[in-house]
């Protein structure tokens, strides 16, 4: 995992357990980590109805790789083949929206 794909509030693994980027000094971690203990975490069924949750409601990844998502009034609809991970959604997201893609209760 590059440190330059990274932003505040992305989630990885650091360590095995559930991480979230809180500010510069952690994204300089990453990029430092000679061991490799931060991994993206793949992007999977449960991470979309994990990150679903609230405003999001996101449709799901079909077998041609398409994401579908509802924000509000806006329906997006993009090919999703090379999202791969929770970071890259959350990015993307971030991108169309200006909102942030968290874990929701």
């Amino acid at each position: 995992m590059r440190s330059t794909d990274l932003r505040i509030g992305n989630y990885n693994l650091f360590n095995s357990k559930l991480d979230r980027i809180n500010d510069g000094y952690d994204i300089d971690h990453v990029r430092d980590d000679k061991e490799g203990l931060h991994k993206p975490i793949p992007l999977t069924e449960d991470w979309l109805l994990r990150l679903g949750k609230g405003n999001l409601i996101i449709n799901g990844l079909h077998e041609k790789g398409v994401l579908y998502f509802n924000s509000g009034a806006d329906y997006i609809e993009f090919d999703a083949k090379h999202i791969k991970y929770v970071h890259q959604l959350q990015n993307l997201y971030h991108a169309l929206t200006g909102k942030e893609l968290t874990i929701q209760d």
